[in-house]
């Protein structure tokens, strides 16, 4: 969806691959509804619950080995799951 140009800044994507969530690197926002896309689909509606959002500032280099996902990782880990 990135390569075609889908998953644009500032844009909604709703997508049945919980894998779609990889897109939010590209500024917009995405979400895996699973088999709810069908109900999407039939209805022409999707009711969301819009997330709050975090602003996380770092600064420094990164100990050699470590990769921006072990960054994301423990700082999802140090604020907690929803």
């Amino acid at each position: 969806m990135g390569e075609k140009g889908h998953a644009l800044p500032e844009t909604l994507l709703a997508s049945d691959d919980f894998h779609c969530t990889n897109l939010r690197r590209l500024g917009c926002f995405a979400a895996g509804i699973g088999s709810s896309i069908l109900e999407t689909y039939a209805c022409g509606d999707l009711w969301m619950r819009v997330p709050y959002c975090i602003k996380v500032e770092r600064s420094g280099k990164l100990p050699l080995g470590v990769m921006v996902r072990d960054v994301s990782q423990k700082i999802l880990g140090d604020i907690g799951g929803y």
